[in-house]
């Protein structure tokens, strides 16, 4: 009988032994970047808290509406530049040495082929040249939208002096990869 219990229990730790190691090596693969000029005595460091996750936002739209009887062609035409940079914790105004450790950390969880950048900007001509002209029947309708495309994650920022660490609030960091325009019906 205790063989038997034995068995089973050892049975039941190889099953459950994958699971938690798989757990823990997630969070392990979180990086921790410091900014340069950070040396063994002091400096100021990000943790990583959260997974990078790809997002893509509408920032404009237009509605293409054709409400005459005659079949026609119309383009998608905006009217403003938009521009788009590092943010962390809501404000635009990251130092340099911030965003060099930004971009680390977003770039090794994301694939190579996905491009990310430190400012992204986009003229109402590129938009236009983006969304081309549509052919629209009569009563049909479209929308032409400007969409920005970016990763998201979360950092704790810390400084070190000596043995003492300063953990700083956790902020909330969007990084830019590319501004586009879609049509969608």
């Amino acid at each position: 009988m205790r063989k038997i219990t034995l068995a089973l229990l050892t049975l039941m730790v190889a099953a459950v032994l994958p699971f938690i190691t798989q757990s823990t090596s997630h969070a392990a693969s979180y990086k921790t970047v410091c900014e340069k000029g950070s040396g063994t005595s002091s400096g100021r460091c990000y943790k990583q808290r959260s997974a990078v996750v790809k997002k893509v936002r509408v920032v404009d739209a237009v509605p293409l509406i054709n409400r005459s009887s005659k079949r026609v062609t119309m383009t998608c035409n905006f009217s403003s530049t938009i521009t788009k940079e590092i943010t962390a914790g809501g404000s635009a105004s990251v130092t340099t040495s911030a965003e060099a450790s930004f971009m680390k950390i977003a770039k090794a969880s994301v694939s190579a082929t996905y491009t990310l950048h430190a400012s992204v900007r986009m003229s109402s001509a590129q938009a236009k040249s983006a969304g081309g002209t549509v052919t629209l029947k009569p009563g049909e309708k479209v929308v032409c939208q400007r969409i920005y495309s970016h990763v998201v994650f979360s950092v704790q920022p810390y400084t070190y002096s000596g043995t003492k660490i300063r953990w700083q609030k956790t902020r909330s960091v969007t990084v830019p990869s590319t501004l586009g325009v879609r049509i969608v019906d």
